[in-house]
């Protein structure tokens, strides 16, 4: 939880809405990393609005392939630690 607490979120989401290239690529990244088996990171995620951010990133993404399937395989990833109701 130490990455939550540094703030990490916030600038991975705002890499997500505001990024491009690299950066972009990079804040995907960050997210899954900060989601992905981590109950506190996924309650953050839904607490600072990461489904919207989602849900536009997917409808503004949708003709970039490499992006959409980062994007796709962040959702994934929240779908199975739900389903899985756990936090790994």
């Amino acid at each position: 939880a130490h990455q939550l607490e540094a703030g990490v979120l916030p600038r991975a989401l705002e890499g997500v809405q505001n990024g491009s290239g690299d950066a972009l690529i990079k804040a995907l990244y960050a997210l899954s990393a900060l989601i992905r088996g981590n109950l506190d990171g996924r309650l953050a995620f839904y607490g600072a609005g990461g489904v919207g951010t989602a849900v536009r990133f997917l409808q503004t993404h949708a003709s970039n392939a490499r992006l959409l399937r980062k994007a796709l395989q962040l959702v994934e990833s929240l779908a199975q630690d739900e389903i899985e109701g756990g936090a790994g």
